[in-house]
């Protein structure tokens, strides 16, 4: 059995180790279940202008039997301070924005307190904005899903993570993440019911905005949080495994039949 994770930078960073990542936990929960031995492939998932091309290529160079498209919620709820620069200051703002975006993504450094202080400084006096409005997620992860259904054969499982990357910037941080949240997942899921496509796509956890779940850096996830998410991919995988060989009810199976000539 072979899947394709379309992940994130979380499966792929931090200091969790990799055999209690989410990857490693959803797989376990598939082999289990279909009682042979199971392979992921992971690939980061980045919903640009050019992200349904490269899904459309990754399933053709992997042929998996499932893929498992993770939902980041970094895409439309993380407040960048180096974007609002791009947004506000143009040309030397960009070259601004690129020190700063390397700056971020050096684990060790953001392990520091001053660090993860001055990030929360940044936040609060020059603001941030998303990778990615709604409409721009839901639009990238709907032709993304026509790619991958054109395989009739492949079983689709979309999921989400109850935690949000949203920790600094106070109630309005919050209020924000979660009206976005709500947006993007009313959209996902009226994309995943017209297309027939498996979903779960879970509200914020009561820790979504705490560190305790992360590691050091404030960013990555702890095996803790890992284990929750690899959970709600784990019983994606299995559940579209068993509708895809008839074995329990559902969408897929039912769509799969609709499309067979």
């Amino acid at each position: 059995m072979k899947v394709l994770r379309l992940g994130s930078s979380i499966d792929m960073e931090g200091e969790t180790p990799l055999d209690q990542r989410g990857a490693a936990v959803a797989q376990c929960m598939l082999a289990e279940a279909c009682g042979e031995p199971v392979e992921t492939v992971i690939r980061v998932a980045w919903p640009t202008s050019k992200f349904p091309d490269l899904v459309e290529r990754w399933v053709r160079e992997e042929e998996p039997d499932i893929v498992s498209f993770g939902i980041s919620s970094f895409w439309y709820e993380a407040e960048m301070v180096s974007l609002k620069m791009n947004d506000r200051l143009g040309k030397p703002g960009k070259r601004v924005a690129r020190f700063v975006r390397r700056f971020a993504r050096n684990t060790e450094v953001m392990e520091r307190w001053a660090a993860q202080a001055s990030r929360k400084l940044a936040l609060s006096t020059i603001g941030g904005r998303p990778p990615f409005s709604p409409e721009q997620v839901a639009e990238r992860v709907e032709a993304s899903l026509h790619r991958i259904l054109r395989q009739e054969s492949l079983a689709v499982s979309v999921t989400g993570s109850p935690y949000s990357p949203a920790m600094e910037g106070g109630p309005a941080a919050r209020f924000r993440a979660r009206r976005r949240r709500a947006d993007v997942h009313a959209r996902l899921r009226q994309i995943c019911d017209r297309l027939h496509v498996d979903c779960d796509l879970p509200e914020h956890a009561p820790d979504a905005f705490s560190r305790d779940p992360r590691t050091r850096d404030a960013m990555h996830f702890g095996p803790d949080a890992h284990r929750v998410v690899g959970e709600i991919q784990g019983r994606g995988m299995v559940r579209v495994w068993q509708q895809s060989r008839g074995d329990a009810p559902g969408r897929l199976a039912s769509a799969q039949a609709s499309r067979s000539p």
